[in-house]
């Protein structure tokens, strides 16, 4: 478990620095066959950074990424 937390939080350093539009289309590609680890990589960001990238995405893709970070908590 600590391994894996560590590549997310990892992964949420490298789109967090990544232009949010660039990270929005590569997160929303990848929710579509993971999306609990698109909420965790956007959970590990500060909400500055996360919010810039959820604003980017398409407001459904958004919303559904959303409930998987409140809900996970």
């Amino acid at each position: 478990q600590y391994q894996y937390d560590a590549r997310v939080k990892e992964q949420s350093n490298t789109y967090s620095k990544m232009e949010p539009a660039n990270a929005a289309d590569i997160l929303s590609q990848m929710t579509a066959g993971d999306l609990e680890l698109v909420a965790g990589i956007l959970s590990g960001m500060s909400p500055s950074k996360s919010s810039l990238i959820l604003a980017a995405m398409e407001p459904e893709t958004a919303a559904q990424i959303t409930k998987k970070m409140t809900y996970n908590k």
